[in-house]
């Protein structure tokens, strides 16, 4: 979860520094220039980095997600025993 609301975190500031590349794009051509090729590359690699780190998170959730399933019935099997046992002492305590 940490790594995942870190990714976000890069992503919401990827997004910022690429809006604020888009704005001096669109302010360069307002003033009938060019816009610089270094600032199209910046917003390329901007959007790269903004998609790879979405495909990084939804990678994780995935993870996550079969780690779940696969620990499902270890843990469901330690709460039937946990209970199984705090019932065991409430007898003892009760005989």
């Amino acid at each position: 979860d940490v790594y995942i609301n870190v990714t976000r975190g890069n992503i919401n500031k990827l997004r910022g520094d690429y809006n604020n590349a888009q704005a001096q794009a669109a302010q360069k051509e307002r003033a009938g220039q060019a816009v610089p090729e270094f600032l199209v590359t910046k917003m390329d690699n901007f959007q790269r980095q903004i998609s790879e780190a979405e495909a990084s998170i939804v990678e994780k959730e995935n993870e996550k997600e079969m780690i779940r399933k696969e620990y499902a019935k270890d843990i469901d099997r330690l709460r039937y025993l946990v209970e199984q046992r705090k019932k065991a002492q409430q007898e003892l305590m009760t005989n």
